[in-house]
């Protein structure tokens, strides 16, 4: 029997935590819901147009360094 770390919900909190995890060498797992990753950050479609919905901006690299250290880990 294998065990690893379950990490509920692929949203940028679960994603960040499971690529923390795996980088300290943990075995992990992410479960989501939805049929997507994105948590609230994902493209809706209604009457043949597209919308972005959820985070609306990026913080700058100043007031918030760990954000983009992780952003710039992953390669986004």
């Amino acid at each position: 029997m294998s065990l690893y770390d379950a990490v509920v919900g692929a949203g940028p909190a679960g994603l960040a935590t499971a690529y923390a995890l795996d980088r300290a060498g943990c075995s992990v797992r992410v479960f989501e819901a939805a049929g997507e990753v994105g948590g609230r950050m994902r493209t809706l479609r209604a009457r043949g147009c597209l919308i972005d919905s959820g985070a609306e901006m990026l913080p700058s690299k100043a007031g918030y360094p760990a954000t983009w250290r992780l952003i710039e880990a992953v390669g986004m």
